[in-house]
């Protein structure tokens, strides 16, 4: 079984590929993933059903190609959910919509940042933080906090796959070095 990274860089290529494919269309099509998403959160077993081998490729692909296109997904998110199916990869599914969501924030500029903090953030502190982050990157960026109670006190900043450890864990760890 592949690696959780192997996973994401594959799903990455795919989102690439979808973009590089139809670049207009990458919106609809990350609207049509979210809608994929909330259908199989309904129906756990459709997902099962599309990636069993045992059942005949033709009428998986015809099934994915008519939820998608009730989903009102391009013709590009129709061909690769058609793919996945032929390649058995269709599992991948949930991975290539988080994939696309990124590639979709980085072609429109947009830089997300997570907060990780004991409590929540107060509105006024994460748009100082975002503030400052824009001011930075030169970019839109979007903050989202979560509240993590393993840590003790101050904040963890999270930036795509860099983390800045503010924690007062992370410190006292670096006094005791």
């Amino acid at each position: 079984m592949a690696s959780s990274a192997g996973l994401r860089i594959l799903a990455g290529r795919y989102a690439r590929a979808l973009a590089e494919a139809s670049p207009k269309d990458l919106s609809a099509a990350q609207s049509a993933l979210e809608g994929w998403l909330e259908t199989v959160r309904h129906s756990p077993e459709l997902i099962r059903v599309l990636s069993n081998p045992r059942i005949p490729r033709p009428g998986r692909i015809s099934i994915a190609r008519e939820i998608f296109a009730n989903l009102s997904a391009p013709p590009v998110l129709q061909n690769l959910a058609a793919l996945l199916i032929e390649k058995n990869r269709f599992s991948l599914l949930p991975a290539i919509h988080a994939a696309v969501r990124d590639e979709r924030e980085t072609r429109d500029g947009i830089c997300r940042a997570v907060i990780e903090s004991p409590r929540e953030v107060p509105e006024a502190v994460r748009e100082r933080i975002r503030s400052r982050l824009a001011e930075i990157f030169r970019r839109h960026v979007q903050i989202e906090s979560r509240v993590r109670p393993n840590i003790l006190g101050g904040v963890n900043l999270r930036i795509g796959s860099r983390v800045w450890y503010g924690s007062v864990l992370h410190r006292l760890e670096q006094v005791l070095q």
